[in-house]
């Protein structure tokens, strides 16, 4: 009877670890992919308006610290706002020209 008892708790055992082996083997394809934009430094709008075309990065541009990234359109006229602050490469632009957008939002994303 303890012979059958070991039996069952070994196949118990193997068919728990198969199945954890499983999981994390489907999980790190899914980690890996979150992990490529981990480095990523997300860069925010200062002011509030309407992004236009004229002067929007676009994805893969090498980018100085400082270089204006996203202009909006305000009262006062044209005004950027968002600089970017490291160098780096853009590798994703979250807005378009016509969109939106206020103080604090992330706008643009890039690589060091």
């Amino acid at each position: 009877m303890v012979l059958i008892k070991e039996k069952f708790h070994m196949k118990f055992v193997t068919i728990l670890m198969l199945v954890g082996l499983v999981l994390f083997a489907a999980a790190l394809p899914a980690a890996q992919a979150n992990g490529s934009n981990a480095s990523a430094v997300a860069q925010v709008s200062s002011l509030n308006g309407a992004v236009v075309a004229d002067g929007l990065v676009t994805v893969g541009t090498a980018v100085k610290e400082g270089q204006v990234l996203v202009m909006v359109k305000t009262f006062a006229g044209n005004a950027p706002a968002a600089r970017a602050s490291i160098d780096g490469t853009v590798i994703e632009v979250l807005v378009v020209p016509g969109s939106e957008i206020t103080a604090g939002q992330v706008v643009v994303k890039i690589k060091p």
